[in-house]
């Protein structure tokens, strides 16, 4: 809503809007949510309402040093190209269900992790 309204700024990275595809449409649902009703969610929530951007050479670079130096391993170089794109366009906040994950990668002082 408070983006809808213009008063905060959201963010998407590309890369997001493929991994929501995957898990929509993989959600064990019945009826199971076919690929254009999750293209239609994807475009109507996240493209109309996000400024979306593109992670750079440098992102993947420092997202796989994050990840290195914090001994960590597997999917979380995924939320570590998330927090990359946050970083790198300085937004104060990253909204996600998965606190436990980003909170190992980013130090305190880097970005406020919030749940919804």
């Amino acid at each position: 809503v408070e983006i809808q309204k213009g008063r905060i700024k959201g963010v998407v990275s590309s890369q997001i809007l493929a991994e929501t595809y995957a898990v929509l449409t993989k959600l064990p649902l019945t009826p199971a949510i076919s690929p254009q009703a999750a293209g239609s969610l994807i475009h109507e929530n996240i493209t109309q309402e996000f400024h979306r951007v593109h992670l750079s050479p440098g992102d993947y670079s420092q997202a796989l040093q994050r990840v290195i130096d914090r001994n960590l391993r597997g999917n979380l170089i995924f939320d570590a190209l998330i927090l990359q794109v946050c970083l790198r366009e300085k937004i104060p906040a990253l909204l996600t269900w998965n606190q436990r994950d980003f909170l190992k990668l980013s130090d305190a002082t880097e970005i406020k992790i919030v749940r919804p």
